[in-house]
């Protein structure tokens, strides 16, 4: 699936984009609840095979998620 996106799939881009989304909402929620505001520093931890694939499109949608919200993440 990575491949077939950094390809130019658009299917598959269409689903890679719609996990960074969650994936973003989810850290969004949690920053929040864990009283993080925006301009905080917030650590972020990314793992898992997805997210250290050699085909680096989903982590790079991820990273780019999360400092569009955080900059300083």
């Amino acid at each position: 699936m990575l491949r077939e996106a950094a390809a130019g799939d658009g299917v598959a881009a269409r689903i890679v984009r719609e996990q960074v989304d969650g994936l973003v909402g989810y850290a969004a929620v949690a920053a929040a609840r864990s009283g993080w505001s925006p301009q905080d520093e917030v650590p972020v931890l990314l793992g898992g095979s997805l997210l250290t694939s050699e085909v680096p499109v989903l982590r790079e949608a991820l990273v780019g998620g999360l400092r569009a919200l955080w900059p300083a993440a």
